[in-house]
């Protein structure tokens, strides 16, 4: 994506018609120290995690932790806003082995950390994917991608939600 109103939270608020505060920050990983209060209220908590852990960490239990503690921290600052989680997108080298283990595995332990919540969706951001529409090749959506993503998002998104962080 070249531009922030190619972004899918952007193209997300404007679908749903609702105010999209983005606080996604490039390569990040899973840190629950990162929620925290804000001070506008809130209607509902998009994530979209799990392809930098895949990538950059080793430590699988410690993954596993830092999850079960978002979730966990996330249910303590917002207990009645619907959480929607969506698991890494498709990417080019999802078959190598990495040290937290198959890419697969990483939606796995993310999805099973969101059951054990109430009001979570989780989104398969595999089959959401387009398995040929990336800027670079391989990782990165281009914004036709993106669009997608926006519309399959919006299509499965908690009904009466107003505002997304």
């Amino acid at each position: 994506v070249h531009h922030g109103s190619e972004g899918l939270c952007t193209r997300l608020g404007s679908i749903l018609e609702m105010e999209v505060l983005n606080q996604g920050l490039a390569g990040t990983l899973v840190n629950p120290r990162m929620v925290v209060p804000l001070e506008k209220a809130i209607d509902c908590v998009l994530l979209g995690y799990g392809t930098n852990d895949w990538s950059l960490r080793e430590d699988r239990s410690e993954f596993i932790e830092d999850v079960d503690e978002l979730f966990s921290r996330l249910r303590t600052l917002y207990p009645h806003q619907p959480i929607v989680l969506l698991t890494p997108l498709y990417r080019a080298d999802h078959d190598r082995i990495q040290p937290l283990g198959s890419f697969e595995e990483i939606g796995t332990i993310l999805g099973e950390a969101a059951s054990r919540y109430e009001n979570v969706t989780v989104l398969d951001g595999v089959s959401l994917s387009l398995r040929d529409q990336f800027d670079d090749g391989f990782l990165h959506p281009n914004s036709r991608f993106i669009e997608h993503l926006a519309r399959q998002v919006a299509d499965r998104f908690p009904s009466g939600s107003g505002s997304l962080s």
